[in-house]
């Protein structure tokens, strides 16, 4: 009996050594780039030169993240960037609500073929209707009424309007997976709480801002804090839509750029000094508002995961 507790304890400690072992080495994969940047920004120039640096720096200094806030325009470019960021997902989450609720509470002629669309949306990649989308928006019309009423239509390129609409038609950035899960969500909902709604004389928009978003709340959070990383980290449709904003995402492609171009003698004029140093410093001033977000809202970002059965 003694031996074989003793066989199942040994291969339980076994089974937990190898999960920390695995754990260990993907946490490892992960962290490693970071750590390998988060060193190199704090270097001097003459750790560079010095063979025997490899990760931690021997000279402490922040200077780079000073000459590459300096270049990036950090503080007002972090306001715009976290003011057009925070609405767009707010645009984002609220529509994709609303279809979602309506794909899953709703029975109506074509309802499978219109949801096949948006699952489309995550299969074919953005770069296939970048066209279409920026013919349509550099001359904008709704069935001719522009045309009508100013004898031209209107040009959204350049504006944020073009983004907020692509964000409200479902169009956005990956706002197809958004009305998905919301949909998924709203599948499982207890359809008992919606007919007692009906039944005390609640219309349909009463029921979902009264029973259905409170319900929500840790699903709602989950997809924001999605939306808000992924139109963080976003460039490609700032780019071509907005193509002078002065996002952190567009100022940080163009640090390097703007660096040659006002460089002087010494240092800021080296090549090396450009990629490894201010290149590292400004992708960490890039991705800490989003440490910062995560820091603060770890505990709640878990427990919606964990409530809405979110995994992968």
């Amino acid at each position: 009996m003694k031996k074989r507790l003793g066989r199942a304890h040994a291969g339980r400690v076994a089974v937990m050594i190898f999960r920390y072992v695995i754990l260990t080495g993907l946490a490892f994969v992960i962290l490693y780039p970071f750590l390998i940047k988060l060193g190199i920004a704090f270097m001097d120039v003459t750790d560079l030169n010095d063979s025997t640096v490899r990760f931690i720096p021997k000279t402490f200094t922040l200077d780079n993240f000073v000459n590459a806030a300096e270049v990036m325009d950090y503080l007002p470019n972090l306001l715009k960037t976290v003011l057009f960021t925070v609405t767009i997902s707010l645009v984002q989450v609220i529509f994709a609500m609303l279809a979602a609720y309506g794909f899953a509470s709703f029975k109506f002629p074509g309802r499978g073929i219109l949801f096949g669309f948006v699952l489309m949306t995550l299969i074919v990649p953005p770069q296939a209707i970048v066209l279409p989308l920026y013919l349509n928006f550099q001359s904008f019309d709704i069935f001719g009424l522009f045309k009508l009423i100013t004898g031209e239509p209107l040009t959204l390129l350049g504006s944020p309007v073009s983004l907020y609409l692509l964000a409200a038609t479902g169009l956005g950035l990956k706002n197809g997976l958004i009305i998905f899960i919301f949909r998924q969500f709203f599948k499982g909902f207890p359809r008992e709480l919606e007919e007692s709604a009906s039944i005390d004389g609640a219309g349909v928009f009463r029921t979902f801002l009264s029973i259905i978003v409170p319900s929500a709340v840790p699903m709602i959070l989950t997809a924001f804090l999605f939306t808000i990383v992924w139109q963080w980290t976003d460039s490609f449709y700032t780019s071509i839509f907005i193509p002078n904003n002065t996002f952190l995402a567009r100022s940080l492609e163009m640090l390097v750029t703007n660096l040659s171009i006002a460089g002087g003698d010494g240092a800021l004029t080296s090549t090396t000094y450009y990629y490894s140093l201010l290149n590292n410093a400004g992708i960490l001033l890039f991705i800490l508002p989003i440490l910062i977000l995560y820091l603060f809202c770890q505990r709640h970002f878990i427990e919606s995961i964990e409530r809405t059965g979110l995994v992968g």
